[in-house]
C-alpha cells in the first residue's frame, strides 16, 4: 500500500507520514525501520483495521448458465455502533430477480444480515448485479460482481487460413439458433510471414493448461520468434516485454515438473519420457541461444539419458514399441548433441536404426548429424528426406505421421538447415502457413513446430516489411477500413473482431481488398453455441465415451468401527446446500489413447473441494498423470488411457440453492481437438 525509503525525524525524533490506504476491506500491517547517524538501530510494526460502518458484500455464483436459477445473496454488516435501519437497493443488467429489488432492513450491530434472492439470466454474455445499502442521512456502501452467462449448447468451432494477393472472399456461416451475444468471428491478417508467426504466440500465450509439453511450447516459439526479429533488423513484436517474464515463469514450472532423476515426463507425476526430456533440452537450449541463462542443474538430465540410452533397444518389442524407441532415439541425439554431450549424442544417433527412419524421426536424425559434423552423414539423410517430398505445383508437404503438420515443420527445419537452397522450401512454407487454424495451428505443440521451422526459415531468407491500406466489406457493405504501418505490422494486434450481431443467419460474406495488390496472410475463427434444450451424449469415431453422475455422500460405519462418507448406492440430482458431492466419471475405450484431456463442467452453485498441484511431500495415487481445477471446470490429463473402463472421481460442496444446468463433460485428444466425445447435459437442484 506505501512504501518509503527515506523519511527523516524532527529535532525531538518524531515523523509523521500520512497513507492513503487502499479501497480495500482487510487488516494492514505498518513496519517502521529507523537508522540514526550513529547506527542506532530499531524497528516497530502496528496493525490496524479498514473497514466502513456500514458494509454490503453480494454472494453469487462465479458463473452461470443459460436457464440457471440460482440464489444470490446481500450481506449487510453494521459497525456504526448502535442498530441502524438500513435501505438496500439491487439492480441488475441482464438477471431477473424473483422479489423486491429494494428493501428495509433492521441490521443489529455487529450481527451480519443476509437478504436473498433467486436470479435468472436474461441473456448470455457478462451480466451484473449492483446493490448499494444506506442509512438516511448517514452511512452507505455499494459493491458491483459481475457474473459470466454461458449459452446452454455446444461451442462449434471452424477455423482456416490462407493467403490472398490483392482482393479475396471468405464465407462465414452463421448457423440457425447460434447463440448471438456470444457468438464471434476473429479474423487475423498480416503483410508479412514472419507478422503471422508473431500473431501465433498470443494463443500460445493464453493457453489455459500447463504441462511440461505446454510449457516449453510457450516460451520456446517466443524466443525463436524473438531471435529471428532481431536478425531480420525487424521491429520488435507486440509481446517483447512479455518474453523475459515469460521465460522466467518456463524455468520455473520445469524445475517444479522434473523429476527427480533428471528426466521429465507430461506432467510431474508420470514416469519421465525421453521425447519429453528431448524436448525441454532443446527449448533450454534455443534459451539460451537467446541469451537466457538456464537456472535448472541439468547433470541429473544427461545421466538419465545416458542410463536411458544403455537400456533402448529398437529390435525390441513390437513394430510400435520399436518405432517409439526409435523416435526416442533420434530426438535425443539431436538434443544431446545441442548440449555438447557428444558421445551420448553419437551412441543414439547410431542405435537408433538409421535405415528405418522416416518422416519426422528422418528430421531429426540430419538435425542429430548436422550438430554432430557428420557432414556426410547429415547429406545423405537430407537426400533421402528430400526425396520423401510430395510436391504439388504451390506447396509441399511430407505425409504426415500422427498430428497436425509436426512432421512437416520438423522436415522443413531440417531440409532448411541441410539445403538452405532447396527450390522446395517457399512452398513448404506456404503449405504450414495455409495449415493454420485460425490464428495459430491445431494444438500448442503443432504452433511451436510451425513457428520453429518458419522463423528458421524467415531468418535465413530475410522478408521486408511494407505499408498496407485495407478494405473489408461485409455483405457488400463496407465494414472497416486498416491503413498499416510497416511497423505496425510488428507491434499492433492485427485481430479484428466481427459480432455475430454484424452477421446474418445463414451464410455471410467477407471480402477483403489490399489497394497495392500485396499478398496479405489471413486467418479466420469462427466460434458460435447453437443453443438447445436437451444435449444428448456425443461418441466420436475415436472409440471413446465418457459418463458422469452424481451422488451423496454418506456416513458409513466399517466392520473395524471407523466411520467413513461414502458414495449412496444410486446417483441422484437432488442434494441439500452445505452438502459433499461425489462426481463420477466413467470412461471407456476401445483402443488404447495417448495424451487425453478430460473436462468435466462444474454446476454454477457448487465448488470442488479437491485441489489441483500436490503440496510438497504428498504422492500422486490416481492412475491419470494430473488434474487442473478452475471455476466452472475440473480438468484431468492422461499420458497414456489403456483400452476399457476407467473412472475418476471428485467431490464438490453444494452451495447456492437453486436449480442449475451443468453443462457435458468431454473427452478428447490434445493434439487432435477433434477426436473427442461427451456426455449427456445435467439438471441438478440444490434445496435450502
Amino acid at each position: 500500500a506505501y512504501w518509503n525509503p527515506s523519511i527523516r525525524t524532527d529535532a525531538a525524533g518524531r515523523a509523521t507520514v500520512q497513507v492513503r490506504l487502499p479501497d480495500n476491506l482487510t487488516s494492514w500491517r505498518a513496519t517502521a525501520t529507523g537508522v540514526s547517524l550513529g547506527t542506532h538501530v530499531g524497528r516497530g510494526s502496528s496493525t490496524m483495521r479498514v473497514r466502513k460502518d456500514l458494509m454490503v458484500r453480494i454472494e453469487a455464483p462465479q458463473f452461470m448458465v443459460q436457464g440457471d436459477q440460482v440464489q444470490v445473496s446481500a450481506f449487510l454488516t453494521n459497525d456504526t455502533g448502535t442498530a441502524q435501519r438500513v435501505r438496500l437497493q439491487v439492480q441488475t443488467d441482464g438477471l431477473t430477480l424473483d422479489g423486491d429489488a429494494t428493501r428495509e432492513e433492521r441490521v443489529e450491530q455487529g450481527r451480519p444480515t443476509r437478504i436473498t434472492w433467486t436470479a435468472t439470466p436474461r441473456r448470455t454474455g457478462e451480466v451484473s448485479l449492483i446493490a448499494k445499502a444506506w442509512v438516511e442521512g448517514g452511512a452507505s456502501d455499494g459493491v458491483e460482481s459481475r457474473v459470466p452467462v454461458v449459452p446452454h449448447g455446444r461451442l462449434l468451432m471452424e477455423q482456416t487460413a490462407g493467403e490472398l494477393k490483392g482482393q479475396g472472399a471468405l464465407k462465414i456461416e452463421v448457423r440457425p439458433g447460434a447463440d448471438r451475444p456470444t457468438g464471434r468471428v476473429v479474423l487475423t491478417l498480416s503483410p508479412t510471414l514472419m507478422a503471422t508467426l508473431a500473431q501465433s504466440l498470443d494463443d500460445l500465450i493464453g493457453f489455459p493448461y500447463g504441462c511440461t509439453e505446454q510449457t516449453m511450447s510457450r516460451f520456446m516459439p517466443t524466443v525463436v520468434v524473438s531471435e529471428a526479429v532481431k536478425s531480420l533488423g525487424l521491429p520488435a513484436p507486440r509481446q517483447a516485454s512479455q518474453i523475459p517474464q515469460m521465460v522466467a515463469e518456463g524455468y520455473t514450472r520445469l524445475e517444479r515438473m522434473q523429476h527427480s532423476d533428471g528426466s521429465w515426463g507430461w506432467w510431474e507425476h508420470d514416469v519421465g519420457d525421453p521425447w519429453m526430456t528431448a524436448y525441454v533440452l532443446e527449448g533450454i537450449w534455443r534459451a539460451e541461444k537467446a541469451g537466457f541463462p538456464n537456472p535448472i542443474d541439468l547433470e541429473a538430465t544427461y545421466k538419465w539419458c545416458r542410463e536411458y540410452l544403455a537400456r533402448a533397444g529398437t529390435k525390441e518389442g513390437d513394430a510400435t514399441a520399436r518405432a517409439r524407441t526409435r523416435s526416442n532415439l533420434m530426438y535425443l541425439a539431436y538434443a544431446l548433441a545441442l548440449h555438447g554431450q557428444s558421445q551420448a549424442a553419437a551412441a543414439a544417433l547410431d542405435a537408433s536404426d538409421l535405415r528405418a527412419a522416416q518422416g519426422e524421426d528422418l528430421a531429426h536424425a540430419v538435425l542429430a548429424a548436422r550438430a554432430l559434423g557428420r557432414a556426410d552423414l547429415a547429406s545423405d539423410l537430407a537426400t533421402r528426406l528430400s526425396n520423401a517430398l510430395q510436391e504439388q505445383a504451390a506447396t509441399a508437404h511430407w505425409q504426415e505421421r500422427s498430428y497436425g503438420i509436426e512432421t512437416t515443420s520438423r522436415g522443413f527445419a531440417a531440409l532448411a538447415a541441410a539445403r538452405p537452397d532447396h527450390s522446395a522450401l517457399p512452398k513448404i512454407a506456404r503449405y504450414i502457413a495455409a495449415s493454420r487454424k485460425g490464428g495459430s495451428w491445431i494444438s500448442t505443440r503443432d504452433t511451436a513446430y510451425a513457428i520453429i521451422g518458419l522463423g528458421a526459415y524467415m531468418s535465413a531468407r530475410g522478408e521486408q516489411l511494407a505499408d498496407l491500406d485495407l478494405a473489408l466489406l461485409v455483405n457488400d457493405r463496407p465494414y472497416r477500413r486498416l491503413q498499416l504501418s510497416a511497423e505496425d505490422a510488428m507491434r499492433k494486434d492485427l485481430r479484428l473482431t466481427i459480432p455475430f450481431e454484424d452477421l446474418q443467419e445463414g451464410t455471410n460474406r467477407l471480402e477483403i481488398r489490399e489497394s497495392s495488390g500485396r499478398t496479405v496472410y489471413y486467418g479466420l475463427d469462427t466460434r458460435q453455441t447453437v443453443v438447445q434444450e436437451r444435449l444428448g451424449g456425443v461418441a466420436g469415431d475415436s472409440g471413446l465415451s465418457v459418463e458422469r453422475r452424481f451422488y451423496r455422500l454418506e456416513p458409513t460405519r466399517f466392520e473395524n468401527g471407523q466411520m467413513r462418507l461414502m458414495a449412496s448406492k444410486d446417483p441422484t440430482r437432488r442434494f441439500t446446500a452445505g452438502e459433499p458431492i461425489r462426481a463420477v466419471l466413467t470412461i471407456r475405450a476401445r483402443q488404447e489413447h495417448e495424451f487425453i484431456m478430460i473436462e468435466d463442467m462444474l454446476p454454477s452453485n457448487c465448488r470442488v473441494q479437491d485441489r489441483g498441484p500436490l503440496d510438497e511431500g504428498e504422492s500422486w495415487g490416481w492412475w491419470y498423470s494430473s488434474r487442473d481445477v478452475r471455476d466452472d471446470r475440473i480438468a484431468f490429463f492422461a499420458r497414456r488411457l489403456p483400452a476399457g473402463t476407467h473412472t475418476i472421481e471428485y467431490t464438490m460442496r453444494a452451495e447456492q440453492p437453486g436449480t442449475v444446468r451443468v453443462l457435458p463433460a468431454t473427452i478428447s485428444n490434445m493434439y487432435a481437438p477433434l477426436s473427442r466425445a461427451s456426455s449427456p447435459s445435467a439438471e441438478l437442484e440444490v434445496r435450502p
